[in-house]
């Protein structure tokens, strides 16, 4: 019986990481100003790539 519970709950968390990696879309843009800026880290800035935002770092 325990085995059977675990395994359930094993399933259960596996589709449902799956779910939310299969969901994940990101930011759509058409040019470098609709990324906003708080998407990327320090020293990165966000960038329009194919219709999709990216972080680039950023160099000075």
């Amino acid at each position: 019986m325990p085995e059977i519970v675990k395994f359930v709950y094993i399933m259960i968390t596996f589709s449902f990481l799956t779910i939310i990696v299969t969901n994940v879309e990101g930011f759509r843009c058409e040019e470098d100003s609709d990324c906003p800026r708080r998407y990327c880290p320090f020293a990165f800035r966000p960038r329009c790539l194919l219709s999709y935002c990216i972080c680039e770092r950023f160099m000075l």
